[in-house]
């Protein structure tokens, strides 16, 4: 492996001669042949999957063997995610070298299973670095790794340059838990959205608030699981964030087969809620205007 050289996209040619491979050991034993490898496009399917371990220590150089992968066969890498090399300041993430690693082996065809670990000694002076350590433990730290592991899994089609919402334009919550979780981060210009039965937003700081009763509304459809349809009705029309026509047809496309009729009933019905709501709150602001 001294010859590999970086960012060689497949390797031109692999050794398949009879002394590709030398050993100082001698074990008496008949050669009945050697191994051809077959790469994966000649392999219908393949259980070869490499442990790319050490990557998160930095004590490994994924461009200098991704070029063996594909013509060895191998279908599968595992990855560890590398908390104490993602964030080396408290908040901070840089998920550019795994990303780099991740896409790269996406375009060659390979199957990503990526790890949460290890620890980060940010938060704990003893957390492990590699195998055989303690998990994360204690308060600070267990929320550290929950914001880091949320991080991770964000998804775009672009750069995400800081993956946390600090002052969310809109909220919408549906259960008194999340609001009181992410209440403290409403701006006055935010859009707050709430299930009226199922969450008290007492006093909130925004100038735009508005409620639903999602659930008993779904329950009256009779599946109080399309509670979530009906507040994207409403959001739909409150927010004006995507077009009509756009959401019913991903509500549409997203629901089981079957049930895209009664999915869409549900929407329909928070969405008229919303526009009646709007209409209300005009007329109101124009009965204060004539008053005045």
């Amino acid at each position: 492996f001294s010859e590999m050289k970086p960012r060689v996209v497949f390797v031109p040619l692999l050794d398949q001669t009879q002394t590709r491979v030398q050993s100082a050991l001698k074990p008496e034993l008949k050669k009945l042949g050697t191994l051809i490898p077959k790469s994966v496009p000649e392999l219908g399917t393949s259980m070869w999957s490499l442990g790319c371990e050490t990557l998160d220590r930095d004590l490994a150089n994924w461009d200098a063997y991704r070029g063996y992968l594909v013509p060895l066969g191998i279908k599968r890498i595992r990855l560890q995610g590398g908390w104490g090399r993602t964030e080396k300041a408290k908040g901070v993430y840089d998920f550019g070298w795994l990303d780099h690693i991740v896409d790269d082996a996406t375009s060659l065809g390979l199957e990503v299973c990526l790890e949460t670990s290890y620890g980060n000694r940010l938060y704990e002076k003893n957390a492990a670095g590699g195998p055989g350590g303690l998990l994360p433990a204690g308060e600070e730290t267990l929320a550290a790794w929950d914001r880091w592991v949320e991080a991770m899994v964000i998804i775009s089609d672009g750069f995400i340059h800081f993956p946390y919402v600090r002052q969310p334009d809109i909220l919408v919550c549906m259960s008194q838990g999340g609001f009181d979780k992410y209440a403290s981060l409403i701006k006055e210009t935010s859009i707050l959205i709430v299930d009226q039965n199922l969450v008290n937003a007492g006093d909130t700081p925004c100038s735009r608030s508005f409620a639903i009763p999602a659930t008993r509304m779904a329950e009256e459809l009779g599946r109080k699981m399309m509670a979530n349809i009906v507040m994207v009705g409403f959001f739909t029309a409150i927010t004006q964030a995507i077009s009509l026509d756009a959401a019913r047809s991903t509500v549409s496309d997203s629901v089981p087969r079957g049930t895209e009729a009664l999915n869409l009933a549900a929407f329909d019905k928070g969405h008229d809620f919303g526009l009646a709501t709007l209409k209300g709150r005009r007329k109101k602001a124009e009965g204060k205007k004539g008053s005045n």
